[in-house]
């Protein structure tokens, strides 16, 4: 009953695995920026999870080739809201950031930010369970509307938020 190498390479792989996490993070800007953004088309998000749509090509197609054409779709919303969390990470550290403003109208529009983009990051996390739901059952109801209108607000507020800090910066 040798356990001791067992529990030794558990150890050992444990600890890389968590030096590998602390080191990708490292590379990781601590400063936020535009280039770390994914890409989001907010249309075409909205044609997938359009329920219209879904009746559309629910009375257009056989079933079998809706069930495979409705998995198709709601992966590809799927990726649309994995980069939505994504960005609504980026933009919660857009927002610690102007939040330590020493300028109370940056300040304030951080902490505004901050606020939106949780809720935006908690909207994505529901809508990416519904999704995975619909891939799993495609003929469950989905309703991930919020989404699309809370991403744009968070998305405009950033905007204005860099715009202020240029402005104040100039």
């Amino acid at each position: 009953m040798n356990l001791l190498p067992l529990f030794a390479l558990l150890g050992i792989v444990g600890l890389l695995v968590i030096l590998f996490v602390v080191s990708r993070r490292r590379r990781q800007s601590s400063i936020p920026s535009a280039v770390q953004l994914r890409v989001v088309d907010m249309l075409a998000f909205r044609n997938l999870v359009d329920p219209e749509e879904e009746a559309y090509l629910r009375r257009c197609v056989l079933p079998s080739q809706f069930h495979a054409l409705q998995r198709a779709r709601m992966r590809a919303a799927a990726d649309y809201i994995n980069a939505t969390i994504h960005n609504s990470g980026v933009l919660l550290q857009v927002g610690q950031a102007a939040a330590l403003s020493t300028e109370p109208s940056v300040a304030a529009s951080g902490k505004e930010l901050i606020q939106i983009a949780l809720r935006l990051r908690i909207l994505a996390l529901l809508a990416l369970a519904k999704v995975y739901l619909r891939i799993l059952m495609p003929g469950a109801p989905l309703s991930v509307g919020r989404l699309a209108e809370r991403y744009h607000d968070a998305t405009g507020l950033a905007a204005r938020l860099l715009l202020l800090q240029k402005l104040r910066a100039a």
